[in-house]
């Protein structure tokens, strides 16, 4: 119950962040005097617990689990040779995953273990990835390992194993150390972290395109947001951050440009889907309940969100990390008004 309506409160949040950002209460949260060296082994116990608890349903059933695992196992099994391969990278951007598994296959193992393995990685890589993009937000590594454990429990994880969508999982992992990489990048005004944040985004463009869309828009967004902020507050651009934001959109642009060619996105619509507030609760309500097993309509994944997103507006040391995730929120709030209903359980999977 009102699993819809704590979405649309989650996904709208971040029109109350200006707000939240405004009051004179806030105070900068920090649990970094305590707990910061047990950041890393909060991390490890989040890795390791991702690890498990894909790996115990593997170990009990022997087996392929997930809607989508067919495909990667009928991808896996056509790409004898590199006309097969051209074939499918023209046909579906999932190819890139599919490279990855075949590489495992061609070290030895069998394509059923390369899906089971490739989904512990996952699992593993999303932990770390949103260890460091927690950590970077608030700039403390203790509060980055309890993002991790929340990772490897969270929404995610779920629907990524139930569904075997592997590709929209890779995205994640993509996005997230795209997003930390540019935060710190930010900090440290290192120009390699900025390549790299804008070279994850343009891969995961590639790997999966209605998630990497998400991820790109929100990049280029608070590029943009921050260059601009720069400039409001000490009127001038520094010459290395104006080229460095210039090389993300490039970077940005590639990609884009690469998915155009490929055909990837030629098939996306987006229409207004709502003509009132009951007719899009009824169509998030569908697509929450009975996509993906249910799993995005259970209450909790919402109650924290909200919890988290206000701590996060009120925390005076996260300013930079409350825009970029605000402006995540902003990409999927919109796109979810405007979306189809196969599309609406993307959107809520690609939410923060």
């Amino acid at each position: 119950p009102y699993s819809v309506q704590l979405l649309l409160l989650t996904s709208f949040s971040w029109i109350a962040a200006p707000l939240m950002t405004l009051t004179h209460k806030r105070k900068e949260f920090s649990v970094r005097s305590r707990h910061s060296r047990l950041g890393y082994a909060v991390l490890v116990v989040s890795v390791t617990l991702s690890i498990v608890a894909i790996a115990i349903p593997y170990i009990r059933n022997p087996g392929l689990y997930g809607v989508d695992t067919r495909y990667y196992l009928d991808q896996l099994t056509s790409m004898n040779d590199v006309e097969a391969l051209l074939k499918l990278l023209s046909a579906d951007p999932r190819t890139l995953y599919v490279l990855l598994l075949k590489f495992f296959t061609i070290l030895g193992g069998s394509s059923e273990l390369a899906i089971n393995i490739g989904s512990v990685v996952l699992a593993a890589l999303n932990a770390y990835a949103f260890y460091l993009f927690s950590g970077e937000i608030v700039k403390d590594r203790f509060a980055g390992g309890l993002a991790a454990v929340f990772s490897a429990l969270g929404m995610q994880t779920s629907v990524s194993l139930y569904a075997g969508i592997y590709a929209n999982w890779l995205s994640m992992f993509l996005a997230a150390s795209a997003f930390g990489f540019y935060l710190r990048a930010v900090r440290t005004k290192n120009s390699m972290l900025f390549f790299l944040a804008g070279l994850c985004v343009a891969i995961g463009l590639v790997a999966h395109p209605w998630s990497g869309l998400v991820y790109a828009s929100t990049l280029l967004s608070s590029c943009v947001v921050d260059v601009v902020s720069f400039w409001w507050r000490h009127k001038r651009l520094q010459i290395a951050e104006s080229m460095l934001a210039l090389a993300i959109v490039l970077i940005l642009f590639v990609g884009y440009l690469f998915l155009g060619l490929a055909g990837s996105i030629q098939d996306l619509r987006l229409f207004p889907q709502i003509t009132s507030l009951e007719k899009l609760t009824s169509s998030l309500a569908f697509s929450m309940s009975y996509m993906v097993g249910g799993f995005m309509s259970a209450p909790i994944f919402y109650i924290t969100a909200l919890l988290g997103f206000s701590c996060l507006c009120l925390n005076k040391g996260a300013s930079g990390g409350t825009r970029l995730v605000s402006l995540w929120l902003v990409t999927t709030s919109i796109a979810l008004l405007f979306a189809e209903q196969w599309l609406q359980w993307r959107l809520i999977y690609s939410m923060p």
